[in-house]
């Protein structure tokens, strides 16, 4: 089974994006891959709370949802979407 997401270039390929720490672009990048069609992700509560998680928030990459504390949205979902793309695909061995 393939599996793809698509990430902007406009936004995984800028400066402000750059420079967040490795730890943060990981998370990001694990965040866009297992979000919703809608661009809604939960996490695990331990990642919720996480530094990398508050840094992504207040930089404004996501978005958490007022009523539920393990719930994020990625801001620029429809970019990513929509934008110049690179697409990661994985396989899964059957």
């Amino acid at each position: 089974m393939k599996l793809s997401k698509n990430l902007s270039k406009k936004i995984v390929g800028s400066e402000r994006f750059l420079s967040l720490p490795e730890s943060a672009q990981a998370l990001y990048f694990v965040m866009v891959f297992i979000a919703d069609n809608n661009g809604f992700v939960t996490l695990p509560t331990q990642l919720a709370g996480d530094i990398d998680t508050k840094i992504l928030c207040d930089i404004g990459y996501v978005k958490p949802l007022a009523f539920h504390e393990n719930i994020f949205q990625i801001a620029d979902w429809q970019e990513h979407k929509d934008g110049e793309i690179y697409t990661l695909e994985f396989k899964r061995g059957d």
